[in-house]
């Protein structure tokens, strides 16, 4: 197969690149590129888009770049159009005018409100905040390319990171203060919102899920459609926290949980779903459902953590000792 990854140096796109590793492989970035395994491609340059999709002629591409952060979105509508939904269109108009080509578009589970999980594929989404709408959108113009795409809604991505706010779940490290605690220097009490819903997904877990989709388009080419991927566990920031120092085998008597929702927070300015959990019985039948539990796959981003100088604690010399 020849794919072609977009954001292949992110948080997802490199679990991606990984999990098709034994193809003709081409990732696609802004930044982190290397200009042989991930080429530059800006993604608000038409010409730069359909000038490599004609290049590299892939058969399959998994659009997973987007701008993904709610609140930069909120603040930045102009460009997260240009990022989140006119490249869709191009790539997917790419694509239905290609028809050895298949698109698998990376969405969210932030296209439902929130009010009445758990949400099935066919649900009629209602997005709260401009990352939501502008995923939705995506979604929108791509059945409008009448492209046979896989469409994949994710919700909470956390995975091995470059740097501790990579991810929603490792940027929450900060808030234990571990090297004030290993000191015995007196820490800040912090207050971790208690009441919104998460899914954590391992992203390695939704990577073998794209390529098992991709493997089942070329057996059976007549695959298309809109799915759901989630982790099992459901959790609020405050429960994510305490796991973490739970298996660090931290004190957590400072955090505290905000069990009310806060509407005076300053640092959030996009409206968030109160529970999105989608439902992924779709992906179950079709045996495309394996899950990581979060014992383990938290285990394995902190041991990655520590090998990397971004925490202090090996947690495997933890777990040796027990």
């Amino acid at each position: 197969m020849r794919v072609l990854i977009t954001g292949a140096s992110g948080l997802l796109g490199r679990e991606l690149m990984e999990s098709f590793k034994d193809c003709e492989l081409v990732g696609t970035g802004l930044n982190r590129v290397d200009g042989e395994n991930i080429i530059k491609m800006d993604l608000s340059n038409e010409d730069e888009i359909k000038s490599i999709l004609e290049e590299k002629k892939p058969q399959i591409i998994v659009h997973a770049a987007a701008i993904r952060r709610p609140d930069i979105c909120d603040n930045n509508e102009e460009l997260t159009e240009k990022i989140n939904v006119n490249s869709t269109k191009i790539i997917a108009e790419h694509a239905a005018s290609h028809n050895d080509c298949f698109l698998i578009y990376i969405s969210t589970d932030y296209v439902f409100d929130g009010t009445s999980p758990p949400y099935k594929p066919n649900d009629a989404p209602n997005p709260l905040n401009t990352y939501g709408k502008s995923k939705l959108k995506g979604e929108e113009v791509i059945w409008e390319s009448k492209h046979s795409a896989g469409v994949l809604r994710v919700p909470y991505l956390y995975g091995k990171v470059e740097y501790l706010d990579e991810s929603g779940v490792t940027t929450l490290l900060k808030s234990l203060q571990i090297e004030k605690l290993l000191n015995n220097s007196p820490v800040d009490n912090v207050s971790i919102d208690n009441v919104y819903q998460r899914f954590p997904t391992f992203n390695k877990d939704v990577a073998n899920t794209v390529r098992g989709l991709a493997n089942k388009r070329f057996k059976h080419c007549g695959l298309s459609g809109t799915w759901h991927f989630s982790g099992k566990e459901q959790m609020t920031k405050y429960s994510i926290v305490v796991k973490l120092a739970e298996l660090l085998n931290l004190p957590h008597d400072h955090i505290i949980p905000i069990n009310e929702i806060d509407n005076n927070n300053n640092n959030q300015t996009a409206q968030r779903p109160l529970n999105s959990q989608l439902d992924t019985t779709a992906l179950k039948l079709m045996k495309l459902c394996k899950t990581t539990s979060i014992d383990d796959s938290f285990t394995q981003i902190l041991s990655d953590l520590y090998q990397k100088n971004l925490i202090p604690i090996n947690i495997e010399s933890l777990n040796n000792n027990e």
